[in-house]
């Protein structure tokens, strides 16, 4: 049927056309200093929005898709950081160093990348590969949304207290405290980020 064929064939330009937006995404990201892992096929979903006939845009950031993928990541990080707790999955002694390391970092491009270690630092160990998957994704969005390609971190001083309180909690084996402490150090990220992104468009 050529009208099957042609319709195969629109939807796999499209395809193409996305999976060449989100790269085009992540090398301005890399430009500006950051390392970004190309990101999978599930991972471009919620990346790159259709435009119909006009093909594929990166979507835009607004506080409302700041809020939600920063309560997402709040619930997500919180429950690996448990599973990994239980398997005696936390290297204290890496995130003791990331900690200690970022608030002596210098550039933009440093700070974003011990911090983002550090979460990965929290959620590794979960040994849930769906879990893990899932976390990629929205770290995906948040790079995105969160304005981390031109900024850096929004609240350097906020964000090493943050993980300064998660990290005494761990320290501690107070893996409840931890773990909601972490879920607060998302939900203050709200509106911290989303002040950033109210300022940058005036």
């Amino acid at each position: 049927d050529l009208r099957a064929h042609a319709g195969r064939g629109s939807v796999a330009l499209h395809a193409t056309t996305a999976t060449l937006t989100t790269r085009l995404y992540h090398d301005r990201l890399a430009q500006h200093g950051f390392d970004c892992i190309e990101p999978t096929k599930d991972e471009q979903e919620g990346l790159v929005q259709s435009r119909g006939h006009h093909g594929f845009s990166v979507v835009s950031a607004d506080a409302k898709l700041v809020r939600d993928s920063f309560h997402i990541m709040a619930a997500l990080e919180s429950q690996a950081l448990r599973l990994a707790f239980v398997r005696s999955a936390v290297d204290v002694a890496a995130l003791r160093d990331l900690s200690d390391s970022l608030p002596r970092a210098t550039t933009k491009a440093r700070r974003y990348e011990l911090d983002l270690a550090f979460h990965r630092a929290l959620t590794d160990g979960c040994g849930n590969e769906r879990l893990l998957l899932l976390l990629r994704m929205e770290r995906s969005r948040i790079a995105l949304v969160d304005g981390a390609h031109r900024r850096g971190m929004a609240d350097l001083d906020g964000s090493v207290r943050g993980h300064e309180a998660v990290l005494q909690s761990i320290e501690r084996g107070d893996i409840d405290t931890a773990a909601a402490e972490l879920a607060d150090h998302w939900e203050n990220g709200i509106e911290v980020v989303s002040s950033w992104l109210q300022q940058s468009v005036r």
